[in-house]
């Protein structure tokens, strides 16, 4: 259970990092756009899913069937352990990253 939180955990930062960078480099075209700031947290939060789940399929990272392997009625599934299992995924990668990016933020700020 640790190793699947810290795999997670690794690829959460990966895409808080990919996304951060994306933010950074079109902060200013978002700005011209006269966009609210609404819908700019979407556009970013929306961003770390696809972002996991690019990277998730990119590397075919599938954490899914040692997920399910806790779960002793679902240990002997085979039924995630391809591209879907990839996405599903990618799409806990992504929420992950969205919550890691809330830390780093918050500890950013913290220490100047």
């Amino acid at each position: 259970m640790t190793a699947l939180l810290a795999a997670i955990a690794a690829g959460a930062v990966v895409v808080t990092a990919t996304v951060d960078i994306a933010k950074h480099l079109f902060k200013n075209v978002l700005k011209k756009t006269g966009k609210t700031a609404r819908l700019y947290g979407v556009v970013w939060t929306s961003a770390g899913f696809v972002v996991g789940v690019v990277y998730c399929i990119g590397w075919q990272l599938n954490l899914a069937p040692q997920a399910m392997k806790l779960i002793p009625a679902l240990a002997s599934s085979t039924r995630l352990s391809g591209v879907g299992g990839q996405f599903i995924t990618g799409l806990v990668i992504g929420a992950f990253s969205r919550f890691g990016h809330e830390i780093l933020d918050a500890l950013s700020k913290r220490n100047p």
